[in-house]
């Protein structure tokens, strides 16, 4: 089982222009409970004990959020001095997880009723560096190819941002895409440079796919990015009146 997740939330949130001035993305309202409390009870409902946060863009706010709720004694906040990119940030925690050990990584600004157990389960039965789940859309900024021959559900293909040469090659109506909902063992820490930027898909990625240990898997689940005002605004409407995948 595993029992450790890591909410990544340090990033500006420039794209949501005023309405992340003064407070950090995961903060933002949904149904009355800032984003960052979904993902928190989410992953206490699917049995995760020990949740990691990092913090850096009005980190305070956070912080002050978080100390305030009953469940403070089992969060591990870190504030980085810098912007270590989703990948470097990992790397933070290397005191909070023990050696071997698997854990969940999310981004902050997900909002989503996706059952981790599934993640989870499927990770282990893989005995996979890493694990991500996936949605499909018509295009986007990335891209991947799933294995099925060797083993259900293994990456063969990973192009995050692709060029257009790249598009040009895909003939599929629908693109798999990246849902920034990973399971990792903590040996990808390894793989991360210290005090360097490093971004999961961009970085990470491509090294677990050399080792053929990266698997993906569908969401079968509601998901909102919240990257604009306009998709905050969706997500609060549809959450109200989500139905379960």
């Amino acid at each position: 089982m595993i029992y450790k997740a890591i909410i990544l939330a340090a990033g500006h949130g420039k794209r949501m222009g005023d309405l992340c001035a003064k407070i950090p993305k995961p903060m933002l309202l949904i149904e009355n409970k800032p984003i960052i409390e979904h993902t928190i009870q989410e992953l206490f409902k699917c049995g995760i004990k020990e949740i990691g946060i990092n913090t850096f863009y009005h980190s305070n706010i956070i912080e002050k959020y978080i100390q305030e709720q009953s469940y403070s004694n089992v969060i591990t906040l870190i504030k980085e001095d810098k912007l270590s990119g989703t990948a470097g940030a990992l790397t933070l925690f290397k005191d909070f997880l023990k050696e071997d050990e698997n854990f969940i990584v999310i981004a902050g600004d997900i909002l989503t009723d996706f059952d981790y157990k599934r993640l989870i389960n499927f990770h282990l039965q893989n005995n996979a560096l890493g694990t991500f789940a996936y949605h499909e859309r018509s295009q986007s900024n990335s891209y991947l190819e799933i294995l099925n021959q060797r083993k259900e559900g293994e990456v063969s293909y990973f192009s995050e941002r692709p060029n257009k040469e790249e598009i040009k090659k895909i003939n599929h109506s629908t693109w798999k895409i990246n849902s920034s909902i990973y399971c990792f063992n903590q040996e990808v820490l390894n793989l991360i440079p210290s005090q360097e930027e490093s971004d999961i898909p961009r970085d990470l990625f491509p090294k677990l796919l050399k080792e053929k240990r990266l698997f993906t898997l569908p969401l079968q689940a509601n998901r909102w990015a919240i990257d604009s005002s306009e998709r905050l605004e969706k997500a609060r409407k549809e959450f109200i009146n989500r139905d379960s995948i």
